[in-house]
């Protein structure tokens, strides 16, 4: 899988974003995400969105300029099955690129560690010799006001092929930059 968009970020943010992920052991891991997804996980701003933030954004798409780090969404999972959003970067931007006619971006999601359950290490899942980090992924996601409930944006399946040895999870790494496939929550 490449992630689309990364050219919308600095080459900085590009390059955080890459070594964040890099480690087999990171909780982070990057996906492309349907905008409107995304807009539906994170908590919505009590009395909407600041329209002179999304125009400023605008202009800094416009303008080549990149922004200057990638939206997150921070989330918990139950070791059961359900994952639940928690906290969240990226609404307007994510607002601004919609409105600009984008229909996806590159997401960074977390996964925290919580008495609920474990965090998920990316990049060792299936990776029979390290069955300790092995977790049951989660199948549902809950958006962070609790309103909404769909299929969780990445499937252990599509892990363990991506995540087969260390030298692929680098080859995945390596190559998140072009097309790929976009995420999305609501085709249940």
């Amino acid at each position: 899988m490449t992630l689309k968009g990364l050219n919308l970020f600095s080459d900085e943010a590009v390059s955080y974003m890459e070594r964040l992920i890099s480690s087999r052991l990171s909780r982070e891991t990057c996906i492309n995400l349907d905008l409107d997804d995304f807009l539906i996980l994170a908590k919505k701003q009590e009395g909407g969105l600041d329209e002179s933030v999304i125009s400023e954004l605008k202009t800094v798409v416009s303008s080549g300029a990149g922004f200057s780090d990638l939206p997150f969404l921070k989330f918990v999972h139950d070791g059961e099955g359900m994952a639940f959003i928690i906290g969240h970067e990226g609404r307007h931007r994510a607002q601004a690129l919609k409105e600009m006619g984008y229909v996806s971006m590159p997401v960074i999601l977390k996964s925290i560690e919580s008495s609920e359950g474990p965090g998920i290490r990316w990049g060792v899942q299936g990776d029979s010799s390290r069955p300790y980090d092995q977790v049951k992924m989660p199948s549902r996601i809950v958006s962070e006001d609790g309103d909404y409930e769909g299929r969780f944006p990445l499937t252990s399946h599509g892990l363990v092929e991506m995540n087969l040895s260390k030298s692929s999870y680098k080859d995945y790494i390596s190559s998140i930059s072009g097309e790929g496939s976009v995420f999305s929550i609501c085709n249940d």
